[in-house]
């Protein structure tokens, strides 16, 4: 089960809500692929099987609830998570419309993956989340767009740059999520090409994928169950905040593996270009990290001879 999946399989959803082309996601599904919803009011039927009945509910959807507004704005609110069942995560989607009180649902989404495909969609909404949206969509039925209007750019900028922000801390989440899977490709797929890492209390910075990539693959080679636990993301998505948890099980600065349990808090903030991270400077208490590798002084010493070595190349 990978991340990067749930990725392509999200980015292509995308696709097909902005060209009406639901076609784009069958290769992601099984032939005998399921489709569960619970209560989900207007957003479709209860259960549809086989991959067509699965990818024209979809449509029918979007058809019925999302074309009606001038603009629709997804958000992962928690996750994506690896489970023993399938990737999950907690949604929020947020509809707008001129003259017109927003409407906003959440619900839980799990993807189950079977030999490369997905054979099960299982969704639900919020307790009364469904229904709400019945009673909006019959309450505003005469002011919203017509079943099925064709796809608009937002025209509001107040909109756009709602939208914006919640599409960056949707990514901001799925790297995390990436990063915790030590799934290095998943993460980068949310990045820019020109996307540079900087751990700030660690001598370690990039300047492209390929850099980050190198970069990643050592630090997880120190730490192979590195996990983050977020707190909180700024609204914008430009920071966010939490607790690192991983073992020293591998060389880290020519330290050996001391075999200790690492948890300790972490601060990152992020550069954007366009939808995609483009830079993440990653902060930790370097002072804390070094008493729990049991090694101190040895790895103040190679934290100052490696800080020197990046000095003397910058310059």
């Amino acid at each position: 089960m990978t991340v990067s999946t749930f990725i392509q399989c999200a980015q292509a959803f995308e696709i097909a809500f902005l060209s009406d082309d639901f076609s784009v996601l069958s290769p992601f599904y099984s032939d005998d692929a399921v489709h569960e919803l619970i209560d989900g009011g207007p957003f479709g039927a209860p259960l549809r099987t086989g991959v067509q009945e699965v990818l024209d509910g979809l449509q029918l959807s979007v058809n019925t609830v999302d074309r009606r507004f001038d603009i629709r704005i997804p958000e992962i609110i928690e996750g994506p998570e690896v489970r023993d069942e399938g990737i999950w995560m907690r949604f929020r989607l947020s509809f707008r419309r001129a003259g017109l009180p927003d409407l906003s649902v959440e619900g839980e989404h799990l993807q189950v993956l079977e030999d490369g495909r997905f054979v099960k969609l299982a969704e639900r909404l919020a307790p009364g989340h469904g229904q709400r949206a019945a009673d909006y969509l019959e309450k505003y039925d005469a002011a919203l767009k017509p079943f099925a209007s064709p796809y608009e750019s937002p025209a509001n900028p107040g909109d756009k740059l709602a939208l914006d922000w919640a599409v960056r801390r949707s990514f901001v989440r799925v790297y995390g999520a990436a990063k915790s899977r030590q799934d290095i490709e998943a993460a980068l797929m949310v990045c820019s090409e020109n996307f540079s890492l900087e751990a700030v209390s660690i001598p370690g910075r990039s300047t492209n994928k390929q850099e980050s990539r190198e970069m990643l693959q050592g630090f997880f080679s120190a730490f192979p169950d590195y996990n983050v636990s977020l707190d909180h993301i700024t609204a914008d998505g430009s920071a966010c905040w939490g607790d690192v948890h991983m073992t020293h099980a591998g060389d880290f600065l020519g330290i050996k593996a001391s075999g200790n349990k690492i948890h300790l808090p972490f601060y990152s903030t992020f550069e954007f270009d366009g939808p995609y991270i483009s830079g993440e400077r990653f902060f930790l208490d370097i002072g804390h990290l070094t008493v729990l590798m049991d090694d101190h002084n040895q790895v103040m010493l190679a934290l100052a001879a490696a800080h020197h070595k990046r000095m003397l190349a910058d310059t």
